[in-house]
C-alpha cells in the first residue's frame, strides 16, 4: 500500500495512450510497500499525486514568504528588475533560436536523468 510521504520514481515516460504507469518505490514507511518494489499507478492517480505535491510545495513557499524576516528566515531581496548586459540582436533567426532551445531541453532531460540515476543508486535499500 502507498501512503502520503512515500517516494516513487518514474523510470520511463508513460506512453500517451497508457492508462497506468509503472513506478519504483524508492522510499516508504515500514508499513507500506518495501523499497525497490515496482508498482502500477493509474494516470489519474499520478496526476492527483502531482497536483497534491505541487500544491504542498506552493503552500510551503507561501508560508516561507509570509515568515520572511522572522523566525530566522532572512528577508527576500527586493523584486527590482535588473537590466541584462546581453545585447539584443536584430532580426534573430527563429530557426537558430529553436535549435538553441531544443539543445537546452535535451541537456535538461539528460541532467535530470543523471540526477535520478544517482539518487536511485544512493538510495537506501
Amino acid at each position: 500500500m502507498l501512503t502520503r510521504g512515500d517516494i516513487l520514481y518514474l523510470a520511463q515516460p508513460v506512453p500517451d495512450q497508457a492508462i497506468e504507469g509503472t513506478l519504483l518505490v524508492t522510499s516508504s514507511k515500514r508499513s507500506d510497500c518495501a523499497g525497490n518494489t515496482q508498482v502500477k499507478v493509474s494516470i489519474a492517480d499520478l496526476q492527483e499525486m502531482q497536483n497534491d505535491f505541487a500544491a504542498n510545495v506552493d503552500g510551503g513557499f507561501d508560508v516561507i514568504a509570509g515568515q520572511q524576516g522572522t523566525q530566522g528566515i532572512p528577508p527576500a531581496p527586493g523584486a527590482v528588475p535588473q537590466p541584462s548586459d546581453a545585447p539584443l540582436s536584430k532580426g534573430s533567426d527563429a530557426a537558430a533560436l529553436d535549435a538553441v532551445i531544443t539543445q537546452q531541453r535535451q541537456d535538461a532531460v539528460q541532467t535530470e536523468s543523471q540526477v535520478q540515476q544517482e539518487a536511485l543508486a544512493n538510495s537506501p535499500s
